[in-house]
């Protein structure tokens, strides 16, 4: 379990990438195993403060948009009062995205794999080495695939692989799959653990999937260099890139 205090960013200079969702996905994760979660809703949309409108969630609080002047401050003292707090940022590289990657532990960069994604996720990169030039301090972060199939792995993705392993970028091992349960939440305005198998399709896939992704958050926050040292060992077993040839 991280210690108390932590924020994670999840921010790309590109809109559609699954964002949002992740974060309402792994906040349920994190809340369900004792968490007291807070996030920081900074998307023009507010997906997650209507998320949570109908139905509160045990353990999670959503602090509706603030200005961008005012995101390092408001995470800041977030910080305080919950244990991990996530903050949901504008899919674009300005000002109140930069705030939030400066007061971050940890930065989680969204992917398709595409290579327009490519393109939009070194945008995000370089404001991640900026801040980290201005804060004195590396930034940790990882590139997260979203929105992936399980079953297959295209050849965009796999060269996506392949470039973040020449590049050594660091990425989470698990994906943010595109499944039916990981859609279901969200429409319905509820935790992922209160779904039924006969409302989401293959629940249990979507929550192994789920575990995979906030475990390996939380082993990340403890320890940044957690996994770093297998990043570019083409033959590593863990990695979904290989499960899936």
């Amino acid at each position: 379990m991280p210690e108390s205090g932590k924020i994670v960013a999840v921010a790309s200079s590109k809109g559609g990438v699954g964002k949002s969702s992740y974060i309402m996905a792994i906040a349920s994760a994190l809340a369900k195993s004792g968490l007291n979660v807070g996030i920081l809703d900074n998307d023009p949309n507010q997906p997650v403060i209507e998320w949570l409108s109908e139905n509160p969630v045990e353990n999670i609080t959503a602090t509706a948009k603030v200005s961008d002047t005012e995101v390092f401050d408001t995470l800041d003292n977030m910080r305080e009062n919950y244990d991990i707090v996530l903050a949901d940022m504008e899919g674009s590289a300005n000002l109140g995205v930069a705030m939030a990657i400066a007061s971050a532990d940890l930065v989680i960069v969204p992917s398709q794999g595409s290579s327009l994604d490519h393109k939009e996720a070194a945008k995000t990169l370089g404001l991640i080495k900026n801040q980290s030039k201005l804060q004195r301090r590396d930034i940790p972060f990882r590139i997260l695939f979203t929105r992936t199939n399980q079953a297959i792995t295209p050849r965009t993705l796999k060269r996506a692989y392949q470039q973040l392993r020449e590049r050594k970028l660091p990425y989470m091992k698990a994906e943010f799959n595109n499944l039916e349960a990981f859609k279901v939440f969200v429409e319905e305005g509820r935790s992922i653990y209160n779904l039924t198998d006969a409302e989401a399709p293959n629940l249990k896939g979507a929550l192994k999937v789920l575990h995979a992704l906030a475990s390996e958050l939380i082993a990340v926050l403890k320890d940044p260099s957690y996994g770093l040292e297998t990043e570019d060992r083409s033959d590593h077993a863990n990695t979904p890139a290989d499960v899936k040839e």
